[in-house]
């Protein structure tokens, strides 16, 4: 897939001077692959078709949180059950917090990867961590580029957005 320039799928989106990378789901593995500790996030918005949880199911030792509107759908996947269901805005300040360990107690994410939010929701959490996340990097694996995140797939259709996501899942099992 070749990378274009993104701009912010909203257009009053505007992040100032930093901006997401633009990534494809080939560095994003990479990115993930190369973290120690990492915490995803799944908003209401996941699609149903199993896709998102595809790949939250294939990171790697990463503490899963899902929002509580998120539950029927989890209920229905199998092999995917969250480490907690709690508000994304809760999960956020909690980011913040210099003196968290971390849902499991043992430190700080190096990086959070966010996806299945309304975009403006998305976006504010974004921005919030890139000004007071203290080093965290973070990821949007929306089908919508994101320029507050630190990594960001570009404007996507829903069934290229879908391929990268199975591509992607497929790289973090080791598939090549």
């Amino acid at each position: 897939m070749s990378l274009p320039d993104a701009t912010p799928w909203f257009l009053g989106n505007e992040p100032g001077h930093a901006r997401a990378v633009v990534a494809d789901s080939e560095s994003m593995s990479k990115i993930i692959l190369r973290a120690r500790r990492i915490l995803t996030v799944l908003g209401p918005k996941i699609p149903s078709d199993g896709t998102a949880l595809s790949v939250a199911r294939a990171i790697p030792s990463a503490s899963l949180v899902a929002s509580p509107r998120t539950r029927p759908l989890m209920a229905a996947a199998s092999g995917v059950e969250p480490d907690l269901y709690m508000n994304v805005l809760e999960v956020m300040d909690r980011l913040r917090d210099e003196e968290w360990k971390g849902f499991d107690g043992k430190g700080p994410y190096d990086l959070v990867i966010l996806f299945g939010m309304d975009y403006y929701y998305a976006s504010q959490m974004f921005s919030l961590m890139k000004h007071f996340g203290r080093g965290t990097r973070t990821i949007s694996l929306d089908r919508h580029y994101h320029p507050n995140a630190g990594y960001s797939l570009p404007n996507l259709g829903p069934a290229v957005w879908q391929s990268e996501m199975k591509k992607l899942a497929g790289l973090l099992r080791g598939e090549r």
